[in-house]
């Protein structure tokens, strides 16, 4: 009975254990965080760049300011999880890959199809999420320059001071007593003879 069981039992053993491994390490690779490839492919930024007209205002379309804005995307881009920074090229190439629908990838076609191909794209679920993702990640990276925060009277300085003076004052014993339990070093054990 046992030799009849081997014959069987053998391969699909062997074969699970080298499946295990083969997809384990990737995804490992992709969870630990600084582990994975922080920059996005070429293809990706061809993509993206040709983006920027349809979610950002119309001063994109100056070089400088597109510059900062993917300077910007790459930023955010190296600070994502590997899942996240995957999810986000998937997206991409899938907005790349929409456009030949009209005959041509999406970065080679002219705007006006550009926005044809994007709201065809998000009339599904999945690719409205699919758009979404993008379009927040570019969205962010233009709203974080400092021209544009200094256009819209962002200024974090006033309410950070006013936010810190608060806890300060509310918890100032507290956040002083933990300090110092940090700080203090433990007192080495002795060894026992």
């Amino acid at each position: 009975m046992a030799d009849e069981v081997d014959w069987w039992v053998a391969p699909i053993v062997n074969m699970t254990a080298s499946r295990t491994s083969r997809a384990q390490r990737p995804l490992y690779h992709r969870l630990v965080p600084g582990s994975h490839d922080t920059q996005l492919p070429g293809s990706n930024l061809v993509t993206l760049r040709s983006l920027l007209p349809l979610f950002c205002p119309e001063d994109v379309d100056d070089p400088i300011v597109s510059d900062e804005v993917m300077a910007n995307v790459q930023d955010i881009v190296a600070s994502l999880s590997g899942p996240t920074t995957g999810a986000l090229r998937v997206a991409l190439g899938a907005i790349e890959a929409a456009g030949l629908r009209h005959g041509r990838r999406f970065s080679h076609l002219p705007p006006a199809r550009q926005r044809r191909s994007i709201a065809g794209l998000a009339r599904s679920r999945p690719g409205r999420r699919l758009v979404r993702s993008v379009r927040d990640v570019v969205v962010v990276a233009y709203f974080d320059r400092p021209a544009v925060k200094g256009r819209l009277g962002y200024d974090p300085a006033p309410w950070t001071a006013a936010s810190a003076a608060a806890r300060a004052a509310r918890w100032g014993d507290e956040i002083q007593a933990h300090e110092v339990l940090l700080r203090t070093p433990l007192p080495r054990a002795r060894p026992t003879p």
